[in-house]
């Protein structure tokens, strides 16, 4: 099967998002009450809040052996305050994990970033209890041996460990390819693997309804790459397919918002 720009009959709109929402990021403002009244991620991950606090967090360590599980650690907890108080881990320390986290609690503090939803998986148990003993405690026990040169052969790594889904490893995968380690992995720019929202902005790119289809990683990539194309020719902008990824996650918020079905969960509260 050959996917073409044909294939998808509202690329228009999904340029319009992305030079809007660059617009906005740029400018602060893009015009569009759609865009700046409400909370999206940028079209380049990399120029997000959290992802630079993570990036800052990891960088005197990029060639440490424990980097991977680390990372793994940096977006279940999404939170650069969590971080910061536990510290860059050479080592698996889950009391230390665990007396900051539940003194934060104590403190009302938030532990965890809301945007990533982090449970037990049918446990019933503590959510960082969960974390430390059924995830981040192989994770850390696998440490280098998680470490592949192809994205896509670290991510089924990743997947493999308990209480890693598809989506959280390619989150990890995108925060690592930024690291000198991968910056030159063969498979750059077209890894790619499909989450739900992601998934739905390419049902509305294609024109059909949100939920209509499911997309395993190998269909994913094969729409992905005139994505790609739609999103460069439109507005010039470049992306790797992750990115590209990202944009149809948030073209799901903007054509829910657009055709009256819902709204995004957060507002953009404006500053100043």
């Amino acid at each position: 099967m050959t996917v073409t720009i044909n294939d998808f009959p509202n690329a228009h709109m999904l340029v319009k998002w992305v030079e809007a929402r660059e617009s906005a990021r740029t400018m602060l403002r893009s015009g569009d009450p759609n865009i700046d009244n409400w909370r999206y991620c940028n079209v380049r991950r990399q120029h997000d809040k959290v992802t630079i606090a993570i990036a800052e967090w990891l960088r005197p360590h990029w060639e440490d052996d424990m980097l991977i599980p680390n990372t793994i650690m940096a977006r279940l907890f999404n939170n650069p305050d969590t971080l910061d108080k536990i510290g860059y881990l050479e080592h698996w320390d889950p009391m230390r994990v665990k007396s900051i986290t539940y003194g934060m609690q104590e403190e009302g503090r938030r532990v965890f970033n809301a945007a990533y939803i982090v449970s037990t998986n049918g446990h019933k148990m503590d959510k960082v209890e969960y974390l430390c003993e059924y995830v981040l405690g192989p994770a850390f026990t696998r440490g280098i041996a998680l470490d592949y040169p192809d994205l896509d052969d670290m991510w089924r790594a990743l997947i493999g460990l308990n209480g890693i889904g598809s989506f959280m490893a390619a989150q990890v995968v995108a925060d690592l390819k930024f690291t000198p380690r991968w910056r030159k992995a063969p498979d750059w720019w077209s890894f790619v693997a499909p989450g739900p929202g992601s998934m739905r902005g390419l049902n509305r790119l294609r024109g059909l309804p949100a939920n209509a289809q499911k997309y395993n990683q190998k269909a994913f990539s094969m729409y992905i790459q005139p994505v790609r194309a739609i999103i460069s020719s439109g507005t010039g902008i470049e992306l790797c397919a992750q990115d590209a990824q990202n944009c149809l996650c948030e073209f799901d918020k903007y054509m829910r918002l657009i055709n009256g079905e819902g709204r995004p969960k957060q507002k953009y509260k404006r500053h100043g």
